[in-house]
């Protein structure tokens, strides 16, 4: 019974390690399909530079998020009640 519970929970961790890369591939498919369009930041238009600014800090959140490991099991005991 050990041996096959250790075996299923190998298949969940592998598994989860497919979903985690997966999850990756898609978000940098997202990102390479976004097209930004680039603005002129020579006329000094404050609102525009708040806009550029604002879109720097996002697109540093979405670099952060890309390379924050994520702990599915941690996930899966949170959204069952907790550990068992």
């Amino acid at each position: 019974m050990k041996a096959r519970l250790y075996s299923i929970r190998t298949q969940q961790m592998e598994l989860d390690r497919r979903i985690l890369e997966q999850k990756s591939t898609v978000l940098e498919q997202k990102q390479s399909e976004i097209k930004v369009p680039r603005v002129n930041t020579d006329n000094g238009n404050p609102q525009v530079m708040d806009l550029l600014e604002s879109l720097k800090r996002k697109e540093a959140e979405v670099e952060d998020l890309k390379h924050q490991p994520e702990d599915p099991v941690k996930d899966r005991q949170v959204s069952a009640g907790g550990p068992s």
